[in-house]
């Protein structure tokens, strides 16, 4: 759980550093603060159903982490300095897939209430990410350009990056679930060695 905790401090260090490079600092603290109210919902609550919305959260990231490892077409059309960056956070993310869900099983959480977890987080996640998206966009001057909609296409038909994912978010709900039932250390392994090398 110590090093979970590590973990995720450095992630939002990392995610605050890239979106101040991204938008500059006055509006990465300004999508951080709509990001941060949109997701609020996880601050509120029973203390299980809160560990429950980390449980949904780590599950979702997890899978995308293992459909970025996965997805050759996806890595070989990004920015390289970005895939290296990418690819870090998947490591990250499959590292620790497991820690939220254990302690919500030592602390005896039901299956009911980390699926409607799930239900809700997926929602609010997808909608602070199209939120933020359409604010980029908008900001930019790129809200209503064709490219950008045919990028968001390929994302969706070409890449088929979100259609990979959805049994393992089915996967979820199946009774005696674990995250690492789905094996994928081979993948993580093989990063760390690249990585090592690189």
């Amino acid at each position: 759980v110590s090093a979970f905790a590590g973990q995720e401090g450095i992630h939002s260090a990392e995610h605050h550093h890239y979106n101040e490079r991204a938008v500059g600092e006055k509006m990465a603290a300004r999508a951080e603060r709509v990001g941060g109210f949109l997701l609020g919902f996880s601050r509120f609550g029973p203390a299980k159903m809160r560990l429950a919305i980390t449980v949904a959260l780590e599950h979702m990231t997890a899978i995308m982490a293992d459909e970025l490892f996965s997805n050759a077409a996806v890595q070989r059309d990004m920015d390289p300095e970005h895939r290296k960056l990418w690819l870090w956070h998947a490591a990250e993310e499959t590292e620790h897939k497991a820690v939220a869900f254990d302690v919500y099983q030592m602390v005896k959480g039901g299956a009911l209430r980390r699926s409607v977890a799930l239900v809700v987080s997926t929602f609010f996640l997808f909608l602070a990410t199209g939120v933020l998206t359409a604010v980029f966009l908008w900001r930019d001057g790129e809200f209503f350009k064709f490219r950008n909609l045919k990028s968001i296409g390929k994302f969706f038909f070409k890449y088929k990056f979100l259609v990979n994912i959805v049994p393992a978010w089915f996967s979820f709900f199946r009774p005696g679930f674990h995250p690492w039932q789905h094996d994928n250390s081979a993948q993580l392994f093989a990063w760390k060695q690249q990585y090592a090398v690189a």
